[in-house]
C-alpha cells in the first residue's frame, strides 16, 4: 500500500508545495514570525499567571542576643492579589518582643490586612495588623483586651505560626514580616 507523502511527512510536502510556488522562503519567515510571536505570548502568560510566593526563615540569634530568634515571611502577591498562607516549618517557643511589617514595591492595597495564627487558629497579634498602611513600615506589640481598653503586651507562643494576608488586590504587591521572639 503506498502512503501518500503527504501523510508521511506533512511538513515536507507543505514545504515542497510552498517551494515549487515561488512563495517557500517568505512563507517560512511568516510562520517563523508568528510562531516566535505565540512562544513569546505563551512564556508572558505564564509569568503574569504566577502563584503567589511566601518564603519563611528561622534565624537563632542567641549567640549575640541573649535567647532571641527572628522569623522572617517574605511574601510577593498572586495576579489577582491573592497571598497564600504560610506556616512556619518548625515550632516557635517565647515572646513575641516586636513585629515589623515592612510593605514593598509594588505596594499592596491601603488597609489590607495580616493575621499570625497558632496552631489553634487563634490571631497571635489581636488585631495589631488589621488595615495597614500601603506604604509606611509599622512596628507593634501583639493587641489584647477589649473594645476601648487595648494594651499591648509581649505574648508567649509555642506553636507553629502561620502567616495569613487578606484585603488585598494588587498583582505581585510584596512585602515582609519580621517577628522578634525572646525566650
Amino acid at each position: 500500500m503506498n502512503i501518500p507523502d503527504f501523510i508521511k511527512n506533512p511538513f515536507k510536502a507543505m514545504w515542497s508545495g510552498f517551494k515549487s510556488s515561488g512563495l517557500g522562503m517568505k512563507v517560512a519567515i511568516i510562520v517563523a514570525v508568528v510562531l516566535a510571536i505565540l512562544i513569546v505570548m505563551w512564556l508572558g502568560s505564564s509569568v503574569a499567571n504566577a502563584a503567589s510566593v511566601v518564603t519563611y526563615t528561622f534565624t537563632d540569634d542567641s549567640d549575640h542576643v541573649r535567647d532571641a530568634s527572628v522569623v522572617k515571611f517574605a511574601w510577593t502577591a498572586h495576579t489577582d492579589g491573592t497571598v497564600t498562607a504560610k506556616q512556619s516549618d518548625e515550632t516557635i517557643y517565647g515572646y513575641i518582643a516586636l513585629v515589623v511589617v515592612d510593605p514593598g514595591s509594588p505596594s499592596p492595597q491601603a488597609a489590607y490586612d495580616i493575621t499570625i495564627t497558632d496552631a489553634d487558629g487563634n490571631d497571635v497579634m489581636g488585631g495589631a495588623l488589621a488595615d495597614l498602611s500601603a506604604t509606611a513600615t509599622l512596628q507593634t506589640l501583639p493587641k489584647g483586651g477589649a473594645s476601648g481598653e487595648e494594651f499591648y503586651f509581649g505574648r508567649f507562643v509555642n506553636s507553629k505560626l502561620t502567616l495569613n494576608i487578606s484585603n488585598n488586590n494588587v498583582n505581585g504587591a510584596k512585602g515582609v514580616v519580621y517577628i522578634y521572639i525572646v525566650k
